[in-house]
């Protein structure tokens, strides 16, 4: 078992052996019934109205009580960036972005629909170049057995850890977030005791070579939803030249994972506790894969035979944290361009 959640953690993901979790996969594991999940509250999920309300793990025999009175005022304040039980989903209702010519769609389906319809394709993507079994079922898996070590990494502030299963954007902010606690003086504990269902919510790819994000005057970059191409501008000029060849050119995807869990969420300073949330809610851990240039070098018998595919998983955001951020961000600069715009 430690192997199997090394493996994860590394995120060294050999196509041709994919994870084998077979103990799991009946009872720990919903294989996803549908795709595109959006709109989620904090609240449970329906059809578990008659569970009993979760309740924190007791403490070890022989801890002493904690005095659970909030801390002095006189503490500095802490700060971290989590979503609680009763909290909002960070982006209630997400702005899917859609390119001409597919802004036709919108008008003749649902947005949901259209969500559900580019995930599927993202899906088929993935599911392409790795194997049937791999994803999403063994997928989910080993995204479930990441839960312990990422929780446990950033309770503890191991640097190293997190260094190794997170992206770098998310990375540098919660290695700030936690310095800034340890400065105050506080210690955080979060974890995950139960999983009761693991959902896709969203499925992200990109199509194209990763250059043609920097070089915008040379290409057109088109997006539906979740997928994204960018294809050479000489190309949709050419007759020659067909448009397929630009999408084999790169392939970089993302994963949203839903987790109906329970959730324990602690920060304290020394034995007196500042702030308990423990509360059965959707958990969302997004993993995003290397950019693979060529696409095909994404899946092993694709490969010359020398060459291993650069699996390596790694979790870009939790619960929107960033890509709200990042929303947030864009918002903000085109309402200016659209004032000075104005004036």
């Amino acid at each position: 078992m430690n192997e199997i959640i090394h493996k994860f953690c590394n995120l060294n993901m050999l196509l041709h052996r994919p994870l084998s979790l077979k103990p799991f996969s009946k009872h720990a594991l919903t294989v996803p019934r549908i795709l595109g999940i959006r709109g989620y509250t904090s609240s449970p999920l329906p059809g578990h109205s008659n569970e009993p309300i979760p309740q924190p793990p007791p403490a070890p025999k022989g801890t002493p009580p904690e005095d659970h009175h909030p801390a002095p005022e006189h503490f500095p304040q802490p700060d971290f960036p989590w979503l609680c039980g009763s909290d909002p989903a960070r982006i209630q209702q997400y702005p899917y972005r859609l390119d001409k010519p597919f802004t036709f769609i919108q008008n003749l389906l649902p947005v949901g629909l259209c969500q559900a319809i580019s995930s599927w394709f993202a899906f088929g993507d993935i599911k392409a170049y790795t194997t049937r079994d791999y994803f999403p079922g063994e997928f989910l898996n080993g995204a479930k057995l990441a839960l312990v070590p990422l929780f446990s990494g950033i309770s503890e502030g191991n640097k190293e850890r997190l260094n190794d299963m997170l992206a770098s954007d998310l990375y540098d902010r919660y290695s700030k977030e936690l310095e800034e606690l340890k400065r105050k003086g506080y210690t955080l504990n979060i974890e995950v005791p139960k999983v009761h269902h693991v959902y896709l919510r969203d499925v992200w790819v990109t199509r194209g070579p990763k250059k043609a994000f920097s070089l915008q005057e040379q290409y057109r970059i088109f997006q539906w939803m979740t997928l994204k191409v960018a294809i050479s501008k000489k190309t949709i000029k050419s007759a020659e030249r067909s448009f397929i060849q630009d999408l084999h050119e790169g392939l970089y995807a993302k994963v949203d994972v839903m987790f109906d869990a329970d959730v324990l969420f602690q920060l304290k300073r020394d034995n007196d506790v500042f702030k308990t949330d423990f509360a059965r809610r959707p958990l969302v851990v997004s993993f995003e894969s290397p950019y693979f240039e060529p696409a095909e070098a994404m899946s092993k018998p694709w490969l010359p035979e020398h060459k291993v595919p650069n699996w390596r998983w790694r979790i870009c955001d939790i619960d929107d944290l960033l890509e709200s951020e990042r929303l947030e961000s864009s918002k903000r600069a085109r309402k200016i361009r659209e004032d000075s715009e104005t004036e």
